[in-house]
């Protein structure tokens, strides 16, 4: 998952080209992203909660993935991504949804 993870991470963001500081999202915009990113990647790759152990082991690998990335994924959010591909990645639903974010330029 972490590859994959890595992946959508690089293909919704740092693709995206610099963006200008009125452009910018926010740094609350860039945790909704990430945290879009992380459901979408834990769901495609077929993460389903059907016990309380199941869903603490999942909030818990998700942390982790979000711990992992958070430094280099906010500065490439904040300061490298238009805003109008990150409020993309924040509406996204599917991983089809996700990867089209790339091609809203």
């Amino acid at each position: 998952m972490g590859t994959r993870f890595v992946s959508l991470l690089g293909s919704a963001l740092l693709l995206a080209g610099a963006a200008s500081c009125k452009n910018a999202a926010s740094a609350e915009q860039c945790t909704q992203s990430m945290n879009n990113i992380l459901d979408i990647e834990f769901a495609t790759a077929g993460a389903k909660a059907d016990s309380p152990e199941l869903k603490a082991d999942i909030a818990k690998q998700k942390k982790a993935a979000a711990e992992a990335k958070m430094t280099e994924y906010m500065d490439a959010c904040k300061n490298k991504t238009p805003r109008r591909i990150v409020e993309c990645t924040i509406a996204a639903k599917t991983a089809e949804q996700l990867a089209a974010c790339d091609e809203t330029k």
